[in-house]
């Protein structure tokens, strides 16, 4: 009997564990989020290369220029936004030579109005327009020019937005941002990607975004495809004005709704970059960006691209926009490392995986109570291994269970109407006793080395009662 009590009890323990199971991969415990089943050895390389000494060396020169407000001065060598502008370009050509020549450098020039031209008519006289520019180094895609986009802003600012003169070095808004960027390049570049990547410092993001505007307007009306922005802003402090010290996790910003692009590519985030870089985790922020404030992601996302956030976890508020205050002793660059290390990974994965597909409005099955989930795929990538279903339930912001369904046998539809009438190419799959009213579904294609894509979903349909 005594036995008989033990198996009935281990089995009654067995049957609460795994009733609990599926609550750990949900909002209940975001550390244990769905994680990668095969990390690509290529981006483990990549990862492993991410310098502390190298950011060191590149933040000590980037706070040297003292104040490099975005109407400071631009013919010193040594101070203002002129020379740090010149010295973020020449480190891009360094990368460059380094890369044999792929890494493309240039300057995106453009004007902006003086806005307090009193206070700085001793510098700029009588002109009403001001020339800035963002520094980008460009890695082209092999196979199309699906562009991924990392930011720092190398502007900074005193505790006036046109305080030109006293000191303002920067340390943390943003030269972490923009020496992680800078070091994203100079690692990324020493390879090749099937889609794009984009290193980018922003100019004029403290006066209203500036740059990203410029930037973002260009994508517009250029018309780029944008796989996802990341901007990295005020990201190396790990001691909070509240007292609070963590330099394990970093939040990641993303706009509603919960199934838009900024938010799929946070999720794409987390789920890729944490397997890589297991010493910082993403917390996953659902709102664009800190209460009342804002950074260059915005302008992308105001476009309708996606775009996120990276932000440190805790805070100090009296360590930014003042005079000289904010500071290297008040930062961690073994932290600044650590997000190198996890973007360098979301970027290698984002860069090196297959397109997103295009998921077709699923169906419900009447006769087997199953959902049909279907999509196309136009890629040029050769070597589509499969396809994944991400699903959860309709009360998550995270996926909770992934699904490999390899790659089914490609069919045929017809979509349009009239003369828009057209057959497509298509893929299929039924889950059963998946109810379409009860979960999401979700769909990312992989490659042979495992790199996942950024998740698809679909449109929810209007209908009458």
């Amino acid at each position: 009997m005594k036995n008989l009590f033990k198996i009935r009890t281990l089995f009654f323990t067995l049957i609460c564990v795994f009733a609990w199971l599926p609550l750990l991969t949900g909002d209940y415990a975001q550390g244990q989020y769905l994680h990668l089943q095969k990390k690509n050895p290529t981006i483990e390389e990549m990862v492993s290369k991410i310098s502390l000494d190298e950011v060191v060396r590149m933040h000590d020169i980037f706070v040297s220029f003292v104040n490099m407000n975005t109407f400071s001065d631009t013919v010193s060598n040594t101070r203002g936004v002129g020379a740090c502008r010149r010295w973020i370009y020449s480190e891009f050509e360094k990368f460059s030579k380094a890369s044999g020549g792929r890494l493309q450098v240039y300057y995106d020039n453009f004007e902006v109005n003086i806005p307090d031209r009193e206070n700085l008519q001793e510098l700029w006289g009588d002109s009403e327009k001001l020339r800035i520019a963002n520094v980008v180094a460009l890695l082209p895609g092999k196979t199309d020019n699906i562009r991924f986009i990392i930011n720092g802003h190398y502007d900074t600012r005193a505790s006036s937005g046109y305080d030109i003169t006293s000191p303002a070095p920067g340390a943390n808004d943003d030269g972490s941002g923009t020496v992680i960027t800078m070091e994203l390049a100079r690692v990324l570049s020493q390879y090749e990607f099937d889609h794009t990547l984009m290193f980018v410092a922003n100019i004029g993001e403290e006066q209203g975004l500036y740059g990203a505007t410029h930037m973002a307007q260009n994508a517009v009306d250029e018309g780029w495809e944008i796989g996802g922005v990341i901007a990295d802003d005020i990201i190396g402090n790990i001691i909070g004005g509240n007292g609070i010290i963590n330099d394990s996790a970093a939040r990641v910003f993303s706009q509603d709704p919960v199934d838009s692009k900024s938010r799929h590519w946070a999720r794409y985030c987390k789920f890729i970059g944490e397997p890589y870089a297991p010493e910082l985790k993403l917390n996953l922020v659902f709102r664009l960006d800190r209460y009342g404030r804002g950074g260059d992601q915005r302008a992308f996302v105001q476009r309708g691209f996606p775009g996120i956030r990276f932000t440190e976890l805790n805070e100090y508020f009296a360590h930014q926009h003042g005079v000289n205050v904010d500071l290297v002793e008040f930062m961690s660059r073994e932290y600044v490392t650590k997000v190198a290390r996890i973007q360098a990974a979301i970027m290698a994965s984002a860069g090196l995986a297959p397109r997103p597909v295009t998921m077709m409005n699923p169906s419900r099955d009447r006769s087997d109570y199953s959902t049909r989930l279907r999509w196309t795929h136009q890629t040029v990538e050769t070597d589509v291994a499969g396809y994944r279903i991400f699903i959860r339930k309709t009360d998550s912001g995270y996926w909770q269970e992934i699904i490999d369904v390899g790659m089914p046998e490609k069919q045929t539809t017809t979509t349009g109407r009239g003369e828009d009438r057209r057959e497509v190419e298509m893929y299929q799959v039924n889950l059963m006793h998946r109810s379409i009213d009860d979960y999401i579904f979700g769909i990312a294609a992989y490659d042979n080395q495992g790199n996942i894509g950024i998740v698809s979903t679909y449109e929810q349909p209007e209908r009458n009662q």
